[in-house]
């Protein structure tokens, strides 16, 4: 079968020959005689072990392995000292410590770690780096005839075009494939180059610097950051911030931390805690124990305001996993309890032996003075809360009569507990019992929640963020994107034009192999070729 001598030839894979600006170009061997080593001073031997590929994964490895420690290993001051010394004997505790494994990342040797390795990218980077830029800044536009058909994707054609038709019609595909093409002159021909993301090159460099900023935000975070706490009761405001000294020394680390105090720039005020609980019928005068029995509270929220400069920032509700942010500062929702007091109480007054008849419920409040007819006495709140020892809700009265100086003080228990002091014969003064035999109960009680809340402050945050960001952007351009040139040689012949054309991609060749194809269909499609003498070759 005979088929025409001047036909478009199909794209073929050839070893590509080393160019200029190769990125896999070596260097020159060592001239002969001449001592490598013994001129090359200890700094540069240095830089060179700091800048090894090599040095770089054995520190990621570390890296790896010492943060897989101070996951599973308990860490300081996350676990109180108590839990610390019931897991560890004294002298190991002491040991671990002074190792410091129970606080690796505020370890000096973890930020010598993180340091090392980001020298080892930043000069790692610096080596490599000048090849790389020479691809964006000083690419190789002319190419010979021979190392332009060395390309791994190459094609030749004979165009029925003069030199200026011939340059214009690829200059045209050129740009519509890759952009715009830029001409030169060799040897009376002429050589189109064009390229396209050029700067994926640059990919790995992105990468390198998006991990120098987020150990920047890191290390920032490990030296001026800190987490403490503080705990609000309802209506009380604060600016001040309880947390614990992680660089207290060995014998301090056996024993309870030294407690610092940090001030915020505003105040944080507990507006309202609301508790919800399983079974809201049982919620009544619960002890502090049973409110952190497991299953007893649904959920609970605060509503808090922030105080900047006596004005009121506006409100803010926090919840399990729904933190407050303010101004760097973070606040999470870990703990309740009661606080001091009560909202509002009912006290409940009956007969001789707490008797039903002629029952009458007072609402009173801390402070108030009231009058209990049952009993013909004057009553004041001076005291509510609950008893640390019993765990009991109580109500101290102070109770005085009309035109008598004297006064004496009732504690006041719940039925429950009133009925307990009595059957035992506790001393003291009896709970409940009024004058004229009258005997006060506390009803119920609105209870004054105390919430405790966990403040972060981490200043490297936003440059960790900004890393991350950054780290996403060079990963999209080594992934997604390849840089892929071309060049083109024109070359006048006869009455004609040849065209020697060929392009390579530094990955992702098999999308290339496409582009390349798809750019070679389009010159052939719309040129005309020049027939030539002997136009036919013989073909299998």
């Amino acid at each position: 079968m005979k088929t025409p001598k001047n036909a478009v030839r199909k794209p073929k894979t050839t070893p590509q020959l080393e160019t200029p600006n190769s990125e896999n170009c070596s260097k020159a061997p060592d001239a002969p005689g001449q001592n490598k080593s013994a001129n090359t001073g200890f700094l540069d031997e240095t830089l060179e072990s700091l800048s090894s590929i090599k040095l770089g994964i054995y520190l990621l490895i570390i890296l790896v392995v010492v943060s897989f420690i101070g996951t599973v290993v308990p860490q300081r001051p996350n676990t109180s000292p108590e839990n610390l010394q019931i897991m560890f004997a004294p002298q190991n505790l002491m040991l671990l410590d002074k190792m410091g494994i129970l606080d690796v990342f505020h370890s000096w040797w973890f930020k010598v770690l993180l340091t090392l390795l980001g020298l080892n990218i930043v000069f790692a980077s610096i080596d490599r780096l000048g090849r790389a830029w020479k691809f964006v800044r000083h690419p190789v536009k002319i190419l010979s005839e021979v190392v332009i058909r060395a390309q791994w994707q190459n094609a030749e054609f004979q165009l029925a075009l003069s030199l200026d038709e011939a340059e214009e019609l690829v200059r045209t595909q050129l740009k519509k494939s890759l952009g715009k093409a830029e001409s030169s002159s060799k040897d009376g021909a002429r050589v189109l180059f064009a390229q396209k993301h050029v700067y994926s090159r640059l990919a790995a460099y992105v990468i390198h610097l998006s991990l120098l900023i987020i150990f920047a935000g890191g290390l920032i975070g490990l030296e001026f950051g800190y987490r403490g706490q503080i705990r609000l009761e309802e209506g009380d405001a604060t600016s001040h911030i309880t947390l614990f000294d992680t660089q207290h020394s060995v014998v301090e680390a056996a024993n309870e931390p030294r407690q610092l105090d940090r001030a915020m720039p505003f105040e944080i005020r507990l507006d309202r805690a609301e508790v919800q609980f399983n079974n809201p019928q049982e919620a009544s005068l619960l002890r502090r124990s049973d409110i952190q029995s497991p299953g007893v509270v649904k959920n609970w929220f605060c509503t808090v305001s922030i105080l900047e400069s006596s004005n009121n920032r506006g409100s803010h509700v926090i919840a399990v996993n729904q933190p407050l942010s303010y101004r760097g500062f973070r606040f999470f929702q870990t703990g309740f309890d009661y606080g001091n007091g009560f909202k509002e109480m009912k006290l409940r007054v009956g007969g001789p032996a707490g008797s039903n008849d002629g029952e009458t419920i007072y609402t009173v409040h801390m402070g108030d003075t009231f009058e209990i007819k049952e009993a013909q006495t004057t009553a004041t709140v001076i005291r509510a809360g609950i008893m640390a020892e019993e765990d009991l809700p109580f109500v101290l009265l102070r109770l005085s009569k009309p035109g008598d100086s004297s006064t004496t003080e009732v504690p006041v228990l719940d039925a429950n507990a009133t009925r307990q002091f009595a059957a035992a014969g506790g001393t003291g003064p009896a709970p409940g019992r009024l004058p004229r035999g009258a005997q006060i109960v506390l009803a119920d009680a609105v209870p004054r929640f105390a919430s405790t809340f966990q403040v972060s402050r981490d200043p490297g945050v936003t440059t960790v963020w900004a890393g991350c960001v950054l780290l996403m952007l060079g990963l999209m351009m080594a992934f997604y994107f390849s840089h892929q040139r071309v060049w083109a040689m024109l070359i006048p012949k006869d009455e004609g034009t040849r065209l020697v054309i060929g392009g390579d991609a530094s990955k992702n060749r098999s999308a290339f192999a496409k582009t390349f194809s798809e750019l070679t269909q389009a010159i052939a499609q719309s040129a005309p070729r020049e027939p030539s003498e002997s136009s036919t070759e013989d073909t299998p």
